[in-house]
């Protein structure tokens, strides 16, 4: 589970950086008026980071809600051998 989230982050953290390059070439690759320029691109950089926030939130939650693991410790075979659970 943990490496799922790890690559699920990965993955995020990758098209998030392509997805702000390409925002960041608009201006270079095509003319952009006064009213894109100042209020359509930062209104979608805003948008992009709070999105980008709440997913790496949501994977820091899925990370430590794991559940745990069910690993049998030497605590439970000395308990278990010494209530002779086994005979």
């Amino acid at each position: 589970m943990e490496n799922t989230i790890n690559l699920l982050r990965l993955i995020h953290r990758i098209a998030l950086s392509l997805l702000l390059l390409l925002i960041a070439a608009i201006p270079l690759i095509t003319p952009v008026n006064m009213v894109t320029a100042f209020v359509v691109l930062p209104v979608l950089l805003i948008s992009i980071f709070s999105l980008s926030i709440i997913i790496e939130q949501k994977f820091t939650t899925l990370n430590l809600n794991k559940a745990p693991t069910n690993k049998s410790s030497h605590c439970f075979i000395k308990n278990c051998l010494g209530k002779n659970c086994l005979s």
